[in-house]
């Protein structure tokens, strides 16, 4: 079948990736499949602050972005509060697009840009600081959790530790236990009336 006859024509020259040197690591990132004559992916903000590719409709050969799919989508992301690279936050923010609580405090308020100042190859301020801090926050978070870990000779050395108290308070009640059973029982002895002495002139045992 010719190319130009087929119902849905796959890009398949197109490049599926993107490779960059990012702290001296090799990063692969690809892209979702996408069908000629259209986009059904774009670069997002995520709420960790990382900036990806990420589908916009349900399959390659959809480009309607406003199907019952697409909408589902963009709810989950205008809780998560995921925004395009290509938008302004702020503006968003006063649109109703993502919530006021899912950008940072220092970005209440603030004036949106204009909407001919940015794209997504020329990202807007508000959407490159509200990325940064979003990877602080994280990185933070991250930080706070991993110092709650603990590796697996501090667990053993904290399980030892917690046998070696049960067996001390263990032989301490032992102890006190027979210690007190001797006491009473020397008590017992010492309190107990004396044999009574033979009348004169009687041997002992008759």
């Amino acid at each position: 079948m010719a190319r130009d006859a087929e119902p849905i024509v796959w890009a398949n020259e197109a490049v599926r990736e993107a490779v960059r040197r990012e702290n001296g690591r090799r990063i692969v990132e690809k892209f979702p499949q996408s069908a000629e004559g259209g986009r059904r992916w774009e670069r997002f903000v995520d709420g960790a602050g990382n900036i990806m590719h990420a589908p916009t409709t349900n399959c390659g050969s959809i480009f309607d972005l406003d199907d019952p799919a697409a909408r589902d989508i963009k709810r989950k992301q205008r809780a998560l509060g995921v925004f395009p690279l290509r938008s302004c936050p702020v503006a968003l923010v006063m649109a109703g697009e993502i919530g006021q609580e899912t950008v940072d405090a220092s970005l209440h308020g603030a004036v949106p840009c204009a909407p001919d100042s940015y794209n997504e190859r020329r990202p807007c301020p508000h959407a490159l600081k509200e990325a940064e801090l979003r990877r602080l926050a994280h990185a933070e978070e991250m930080r706070s959790r991993f110092a709650k870990l603990k590796s697996d000779e501090e667990r053993m050395e904290e399980m030892t530790q917690v046998a070696r108290d049960q067996t001390k308070e263990l032989v301490q009640g032992l102890t006190g236990a027979i210690t007190g059973v001797l006491r009473s029982a020397t008590e017992q002895g010492a309190t107990a009336p004396s044999p009574a002495a033979p009348p004169p002139g009687e041997k002992k045992g008759k």
